[in-house]
């Protein structure tokens, strides 16, 4: 998903005209700083859909909250919600 598609869902889900029955079951979809603001927002709304997300942060521990939080906030199952964690030296993948 690119950052303009991410930000156009948001816009809607913030306006109240994103159809949040759509069911997104068989996608996934994998999103940039996903911790916080915009990216967090977007996961939660896709949760909501049903679909599967990969939360891309650079921290660890900052994608185990997000996860967490996104559990909470949507009721997903945890194997709708993975971690995709980027260091400077190497790229590590929790599935």
């Amino acid at each position: 998903m690119s950052y303009y598609h991410a930000l156009k869902l948001y816009r809607k889900h913030v306006q109240g005209k994103v159809n949040v029955h759509e069911n997104l079951r068989d996608k996934t979809y994998i999103i940039t700083g996903s911790n916080t603001g915009i990216g967090f927002e977007v996961a939660k709304s896709l949760l909501k859909m049903n679909a599967r997300v990969v939360l891309a942060c650079r921290s660890v521990d900052r994608a185990n909250e997000a996860k967490k939080a996104l559990i909470k906030a949507t009721d997903a199952n945890e194997k709708d919600v993975r971690e995709l964690c980027f260091n400077i030296n190497r790229v590590m993948i929790w599935l």
